[in-house]
């Protein structure tokens, strides 16, 4: 029989269909419980009060490995609370609360040659300029990220640093590290405060990969992997938030499978589960190799005003995703659920061998389905 694998964090679909084409059964605690999720999972269960809840969830899934998804890496004690009863495939509370540190993860980079953006404490050591972000410590998806506004009075709170402003694209870099060296298994170009989306500003909307860096740019690339995953002990998947110009400048280490492995995973035909396991148990990083097979993206839809899921949508969902392994639209809400403004709605992937073609089918899906809801 298969083994099982449960997954707990905020969102946990895209996981839990890696985790079945690795071939896994996967179990599911998070925020939505959505129709896919229940589809592709053995069990799954709704949490209302997360983080917290998730640890009487972890109790109700089937006993043995589990994994994270976003969001709880910012929770260090529940991910330590959890894996004295489970075993933790991914990073343990100690190493999140070192590689998600700031100043210790900028130190690292400085000590090894390798940019990172100037950091601040205290508005009164900030030169106001458009080249200042105001940033949570705790992170995820580009929620509570903005511009430092010469013409708005901010509050210093030992929640929020400010962060010198990189012009430039954002990608992701994945990695799979066994606490003394990675592989890196690609890179995708970040679709981040995407107006057709819904998106506000900085806020994570989607991914769009394999991207191939060129030769000089990828040589950094590898060595970034290597130096995070010795340095901090980094084991399973982890991803590093980057902008690329004449340099690599990096900006945020994400400690685990993140929403773009599926991008590559799909792109590369690439078991990502499989492989997490391997380096978790130690054994050696084993990149994709060879260049992609084609090209795969993802968008989500965010409310733009509040609405509720229709049956047309549920309809049209179903119609789309004619290829359970590799849907259309995916981070399906239940009939009748109410979507509030500014929350995710769903998602919508598609697969081309054309950048062009690839970013026009991802534009005509979120419109196929803001029309639908009126979202």
């Amino acid at each position: 029989m298969p083994p099982s694998l449960s997954i707990l964090g905020a969102s946990v679909r895209s996981a839990a269909q890696s985790a079945r084409r690795a071939g896994f059964i996967p179990c599911g605690a998070d925020l939505f419980a959505d129709h896919d999720l229940q589809q592709v999972c053995a069990a799954t269960i709704r949490v209302s009060d997360y983080p917290q809840q998730l640890i009487d969830a972890s109790k109700q899934l089937p006993s043995g490995p589990w994994m994270y998804t976003g969001g709880l890496e910012n929770h260090p004690e529940i991910i330590d609370q959890i894996a004295t009863t489970q075993t933790l495939l991914g990073n343990p509370g100690a190493v999140l609360c070192r590689v998600r540190d700031p100043w210790q993860l900028s130190a690292v980079l400085t000590s090894h040659g390798m940019a990172s953006p100037t950091l601040k404490r205290d508005l009164d050591d900030v030169t106001v300029t458009r080249c200042s972000i105001r940033k949570p410590l705790q992170s995820c998806g580009g929620q509570r990220i903005g511009c430092v506004d010469p013409g708005e009075a901010y509050q210093d709170t030992p929640d929020f640093f400010y962060q010198q402003f990189i012009p430039g694209k954002t990608y992701s870099a994945v990695y799979t590290g066994n606490q003394q060296s990675a592989g890196f298994v690609g890179l995708t170009r970040q679709l981040a405060g995407t107006a057709w989306t819904g998106a506000q500003r900085f806020q994570y909307a989607g991914s769009l990969g394999p991207v191939i860096p060129p030769p000089h740019l990828h040589s950094q690339l590898v060595e970034i992997g290597h130096v995070l995953a010795s340095c901090f002990q980094l084991r399973g998947l982890f991803g590093v938030d980057l902008i690329l110009s004449d340099d690599v400048w990096i900006l945020e280490v994400n400690p685990r499978y993140t929403a773009s492995v599926e991008i590559l995973e799909v792109g590369f035909n690439w078991p990502a589960l499989s492989e997490h396991l391997q380096v978790c148990q130690g054994n050696t990083p084993r990149p994709p190799s060879g260049p992609p097979l084609c090209l795969c993206g993802k968008a989500i839809v965010y409310a733009r005003r509040d609405t509720v899921i229709s049956p047309s949508f549920t309809k049209f969902a179903a119609a789309a995703n004619t290829d359970p392994g590799c849907p259309t639209i995916a981070d399906i809400p239940h009939n009748g659920a109410r979507i509030l403004q500014r929350q995710p709605v769903t998602t919508v992937l598609a697969i081309d061998h054309d950048w062009k073609r690839l970013y026009g089918t991802l534009k005509r899906r979120v419109s196929q389905v803001q029309a639908l809801l009126g979202c």
